[in-house]
C-alpha cells in the first residue's frame, strides 16, 4: 500500500469524523438557543397567556428539530412556565416576569458566580481555601465546576495564591477594583507580549505619563511623543490594528528606576517590566477612574485630528494583570489619513516612529 495514500484516507476519515462531531454539537447548541424565541412566539402568535402541549406543538413543529415527546421534556426546563396537569392535559403559563428569568438564565450565570463568590469570601473574612468555594458553588448551588473554575480565574476581585500546600482565593483589597475594565485575559495579555517581538510595528510601550525623576510630573515631551506614535499607528491602513500599553517599562534601567521611586516589585515578562499605572495615581491621589479621565483630556487637548480623538474615546481602557492595571490604546485607521497637528504624517517602520511627510499650512 502506498502510504501516502493511506495517511491522505486516515487525514480525509478524521476530518470526516471531526466535522461530524462538531457540526452536531453546532446544532444543538443552536436548538437550545432557539427554542426560547421560538415559544415565545408561539405565544404572541395565540395570543393567550397559557397553551396546551397540543397548541405549542401545532405551531413550532415544522421548526422543531426534534420528536414530540422531546417538547415537554424541553417546556419542563423552563423556568419561566407554570405547568399544570388538567385531565391528562400539560398546561403552560408564562410567569409575570417571564423576561427576566430568561434574561438570567442566559446571561447572569457567571455574574452569579462571582456574587456568591464574593458573599461566601466575605463570610469568610476574606479568604477561603478554593477548593472549599468551588464546592460550595458545585454541591449547593448546582453550578459545573469548570466553569467555576474558569469564572474565577477572570475575576478581577479576587486573586489566588498558594499558600500550605493549598491554593487560598482572597478578595482584592484595593481602591481599583471599581474601574471599568477591558475585557482581555492575562493569557491574552501575555500572547500580546509575545507577538510584540514579531509584530514590533504593531505595538509599542510606554512606562506611564509621569517623568523617571525625583518630582514625578506631567511629561508633556514624551506625551507627544505618544501622540505622534498613535497618529502613526492609525496610518497602517484598513484592517490593521495597533496597541499601545502604558504602564510597561521597555528598558531594564526603566524598570530598575520605577522599582526604585514607586517601592513596588515588577514582573518581567519576555523582555519587559510590568510596571501597571496605579503607581501614578496614587502619586497623584486619584483612583484609576479620574486617572483615566485626566489622560482623555490630555488626549482631548491634543494636537491629533478631531476624528482620532473621538475614535480614542471608546478605545482606551485598563487590563488587569497579576494586581497591575496597564492601560492600552487600541488604534485603527480611521476615514483618511491622520495628521498630527494637521500638518505631520507619521508611520511606524518597525519598532520606530518616522515622520513620512510634513505639509506646508497655507
Amino acid at each position: 500500500m502506498n502510504p501516502t495514500s493511506s495517511r491522505h484516507e486516515f487525514r480525509e476519515s478524521r476530518l470526516k469524523e471531526w466535522k461530524s462531531k462538531y457540526t452536531e454539537n453546532i446544532i444543538n447548541s443552536r436548538r437550545r438557543r432557539n427554542f426560547d424565541d421560538l415559544l415565545l412566539s408561539t405565544y404572541t402568535y395565540y395570543n393567550q397567556e397559557t397553551l396546551s402541549t397540543d397548541d405549542i406543538w401545532n405551531y413550532i413543529k415544522v421548526n422543531f428539530d426534534s420528536p414530540k415527546y422531546y417538547l415537554k421534556i424541553y417546556l419542563e426546563k423552563r423556568a419561566y412556565l407554570y405547568h399544570e396537569a388538567i385531565d391528562d392535559t400539560d398546561y403552560w403559563t408564562k410567569k409575570a416576569n417571564y423576561l427576566e428569568i430568561i434574561e438570567s438564565s442566559r446571561g447572569n450565570k457567571i455574574n452569579n458566580i462571582n456574587k456568591l463568590a464574593v458573599s461566601y469570601l466575605n463570610d469568610n473574612g476574606g479568604s477561603m481555601v478554593l477548593k472549599d468555594l468551588i464546592n460550595v458553588l458545585v454541591n449547593q448551588h448546582k453550578y459545573h465546576e469548570k466553569t467555576c473554575y474558569q469564572t474565577l480565574s477572570n475575576n478581577k476581585q479576587v486573586k489566588k495564591f498558594p499558600k500550605d500546600n493549598v491554593m487560598l482565593i482572597s478578595i482584592l483589597e484595593n481602591k481599583f477594583t471599581n474601574v471599568s475594565l477591558i475585557n482581555v485575559s492575562e493569557q491574552e495579555f501575555e500572547e500580546f507580549l509575545m507577538k510584540s517581538k514579531a509584530e514590533e510595528s504593531k505595538y509599542d510601550f510606554k512606562q506611564g505619563f509621569l517623568n523617571l525623576s525625583d518630582d514625578r510630573s506631567f511629561n508633556a515631551k514624551s506625551f507627544e511623543k505618544i501622540m505622534k506614535n498613535i497618529c502613526a499607528m492609525a496610518n497602517h491602513g484598513f484592517g490593521h490594528t495597533g496597541r499601545l500599553f502604558i504602564g510597561i517599562c521597555d528598558t531594564e534601567n526603566d524598570t530598575l528606576r520605577v522599582e526604585q521611586l514607586d517601592k513596588i516589585d515588577i514582573i518581567r515578562l519576555n523582555g519587559v517590566g510590568v510596571a501597571g499605572l496605579e503607581r501614578e495615581a496614587v502619586h497623584l491621589g486619584y483612583d484609576l477612574e479620574k486617572y483615566q479621565n485626566f489622560i482623555l483630556s490630555k488626549i482631548e487637548n491634543s494636537k491629533l485630528p478631531l476624528k482620532l480623538k473621538n475614535h480614542l474615546k471608546s478605545n482606551v481602557g485598563f487590563i488587569h494583570y497579576k494586581n497591575k492595571y496597564i492601560m492600552m490604546i487600541e488604534v485603527n485607521c480611521t476615514d483618511g489619513p491622520s495628521l498630527y497637528n494637521e500638518t505631520e504624517l507619521y508611520i511606524r517602520k518597525g519598532p520606530n516612529v518616522d515622520l513620512y511627510l510634513k505639509l506646508t499650512q497655507v
